[in-house]
């Protein structure tokens, strides 16, 4: 029978794409989160992976060819101070949000009071900015997915019975 799948606190994804992967039954999915830039990654990789990619090979052979690490520590910053800056477009934003995520240490995400991204850089040898076969393969499984920038109380409005919701705790 087909289901419905929700998950108010999206995160990462990981199960959401666990789900999208192993239940064919899913004829949709509804996501949301109250990170606007998160959002916007989920929606720039469901409508324009190619465009991404191709911005994030960009930045990736850019970065990779930067020998010294003070000097790729500088390039870290600028980004981080671009994408807190804001007004960006949403691919770039993304390709930023990807990048730094990729790039921060630990891979964290956190904000300041301001909610400008705070993490420090993380000094990683040549870290893989751009997984093209990933962005493209989640691309497809977001097709049949509402992607929302909400609270998660709005979301609950839209939950029917026998609807599958995953509050990940």
């Amino acid at each position: 029978e087909d289901a419905v799948y929700i998950e108010p606190f999206v995160g990462g994804g990981a199960m959401l794409f666990f789900m999208l992967q192993n239940f064919g039954n899913i004829k949709k999915a509804v996501i949301s989160d109250v990170n606007i830039n998160l959002i916007k990654a989920y929606e720039v990789i469901k409508y324009t992976p190619e465009r991404l990619v191709g911005i994030l090979s960009k930045i990736q052979d850019t970065y990779w060819k930067i020998p010294e690490t003070d000097k790729r520590k500088e390039f870290y910053l600028d980004i981080r101070q671009k994408f807190n800056q804001g007004g960006l477009s949403d691919i770039d934003n993304t390709a930023y949000f990807i990048f730094l995520n990729r790039t921060c240490f630990n891979g964290m995400y956190r904000v300041n009071s301001q909610g400008q991204f705070n993490v420090p850089f993380g000094n990683y040898k040549n870290p893989r900015i751009v997984d093209a076969e990933n962005l493209i393969n989640c691309s497809n499984l977001l097709k049949n997915t509402e992607i929302c920038c909400a609270d998660f109380s709005k979301i609950l409005n839209k939950v029917q019975k026998c609807d599958f919701v995953y509050f990940d705790p």
